[in-house]
């Protein structure tokens, strides 16, 4: 099996690449890191055994998908937290605000609308919570629901909004696959396959159809109405790979244990190409819409760019010197093509396949790069040594790294639909942004940290309205983010709470923290599930059968305005 040894770094190379099962193993022999003690000020639940109850008002016997919780189900042993449901304005999420076309969020921030598939658009504009007081360090995260896939959910949820209704789509290894109604948790309709489902969803032929690989080699498109199956194409190996679609010319790429990437038209149902990469493709292919090229890699360490337009032909290969389990990701300004390798590297290649840069953690990486359109300068990357780390996207530095004490296999993702604003007033006023970022740890401890996004000072405190006008960076327009600010000499140690203080011709954000936990969970089994996180509300599978919906409440002195 392709499976690292970090003693020695090096890998012993055969047919067959690790499931999660053998990747669990390897964990558990392995020293534990420490928990971080934070205190997540939890409330008690009510009665041992009462019912969870749905947004709709429903009991959990009447929608059969809320299972009964007790105290001790979800208690960390730790930190001794419990859970209880918080209901108060989960029927208003998200916030009655719907978006002008269909859209799916899926793992490491990536997007598909009906018009292209890659980072999310400036059409997503996140509700703010501005607020005149520092925000609480320590929020509320209640269980909303549960949903039971009768065995381990180790696929990442795919959330889908279309025509004012949100659903996920997930499968397990009870060999199902399911749709789920993302507000209330009610299960839409489930379909039974040939085999267990690891692979992430993706939704393609104008919302039309959801398609996933299977472990009996099969890749399915389902109608997504209905569950009701479209068409299934037959690969030579079990299929564990995301596909994504092109939304421009309908077409479905995805590999395969055999070696192969496919291109599938499913209205012609037929494939349209087929390339041997050299090695099994574990990790989603990403698609650059901007220079129209597909790029994939291998569990042999191999990166393959194929043109996706007109003939598709391979441009180039980069050797990486350890394999690839991630999906990969590009940034659409620079090109560069993020990959995230197992011996706890990080590269960006150039469009024309030379290496830009190469960053480094201590420990073996399993998933896939985060970049997000609220955070544009930073690569977020989460590493089995237990740190989360932001590298710098132009050149590889690391920007600050956050210690969650417990090793990590799964991608961080960012809400895009919430910003967090800090208003302080002096001779200007001044707000600090931030955005949070969902990150889980393989023992099932779910964390929400608070990171630093920029900052921008205002000259006349009385008119923050239309006519606001930043006085620190001349060249900004009102109320944008400052970018190039938020991330000079933002180089962290391990733990450090402050950035390095900035020059005296711009205002001090000395004690501003570039990240913070402020509320974590403990779910009841494993996760090798990457989450998906949306206006305060986290999607995530689990090893103890279950997809589950937690909110984020916060609290303290805050309004929520819209910008």
């Amino acid at each position: 099996e392709y499976f690292p040894d970090v003693r020695t770094s090096k890998y012993q190379r055969k047919d067959l690449f690790p499931g999660p099962a053998r990747v669990h193993e390897y964990i558990e022999g392995e020293n534990q890191l420490g928990v971080e003690n934070i205190d997540c000020s939890l409330d008690l639940g009510e009665a041992e055994g009462s019912c969870l109850k749905s947004p709709l008002g429903l009991s959990a016997h009447s929608i059969n998908v809320c299972h009964k919780l007790t105290k001790s189900e979800l208690a960390t042993t730790q930190n001794n937290l419990h859970v209880v449901c918080d209901l108060e304005k989960a029927d208003q999420w998200p916030y009655n605000r719907h978006l002008s076309q269909p859209v799916a969020l899926l793992r490491c921030n990536k997007i598909t609308t009906l018009r292209h598939a890659g980072m999310l658009s400036a059409s997503l504009k996140p509700y703010r919570m501005l607020s005149t007081s520092p925000l609480s360090q320590s929020w509320h995260l209640s269980l909303l629901w549960r949903t039971s896939l009768k065995a381990c959910v180790d696929a990442s949820p795919v959330l889908v909004q279309a025509e004012n209704k949100w659903h996920l789509f997930i499968g397990s290894h009870a060999h199902n696959f399911v749709c789920v109604d993302a507000v209330s948790g009610q299960l839409r309709w489930e379909v039974a396959l040939g085999g267990r489902i690891e692979s992430t969803a993706a939704v393609a032929n104008d919302f039309t159809q959801v398609v996933f690989g299977c472990y009996d080699g099969s890749i399915n498109f389902l109608d997504c109405e209905t569950g009701n199956s479209f068409w299934k194409f037959q690969t030579g190996a079990e299929v564990k790979c995301q596909p994504i679609a092109d939304a421009r010319t309908g077409l479905v790429w995805c590999g395969s244990h055999d070696h192969n990437m496919y291109i599938l038209d499913a209205l012609q149902q037929r494939c349209v190409w087929q390339h041997d990469c050299g090695g099994s493709v574990f990790g989603a292919p990403v698609h650059d819409i901007v220079r129209g090229v597909v790029y994939v890699a291998t569990t042999s360490g191999v990166v393959t760019a194929v043109r996706s337009e007109v003939s598709m032909n391979v441009l180039w290969k980069y050797e990486c010197d350890a394999p690839i389990f991630g999906p990969l990701a590009v940034h659409l300004h620079t090109g560069y093509v993020i990959c995230t390798l197992v011996n706890g590297n990080i590269i960006a290649l150039t469009p024309d396949g030379n290496l830009a840069w190469e960053g480094h953690t201590e420990g073996p990486i399993f998933a896939g790069a985060c970049l997000s359109s609220a955070l544009l300068s930073q690569v977020l990357v989460c590493s089995r040594d237990g740190l989360t780390y932001s590298f710098s996207v132009r050149n590889g530095k690391c920007l600050w790294k956050h210690l969650i004490g417990e090793p990590i296999i799964s991608s961080a993702y960012v809400d895009e639909g919430l910003e967090l604003v800090e208003e302080y007033n002096g001779n200007h006023v001044h707000h600090h942004k931030f955005r949070l970022v969902c990150v889980c740890g393989t023992s099932g401890n779910l964390y929400v940290l608070k990171v630093y996004a920029g900052s921008t000072a205002y000259s006349d405190p009385n008119n923050l309205g239309e006519n606001r006008v930043p006085t620190v960076n001349s060249r900004a327009q009102a109320g944008k983010l400052l970018l190039e600010y938020s991330n000079k000499n933002r180089i962290l140690e391990e733990k450090a709470q402050s950035p390095i203080e900035e020059d005296s011709t711009r205002f001090s954000t000395a004690m501003v923290p570039s990240s913070q936990v402020v509320g974590t969970l403990k779910l009841a089994g494993d996760v090798f599930s990457s989450p998906i996180m949306y206006k305060g509300r986290i999607f995530i599978g689990c090893r103890d059968n279950n997809l589950y919906c937690i909110q984020l409440n916060v609290l303290g002195n805050t309004r929520y305005t819209t910008f």
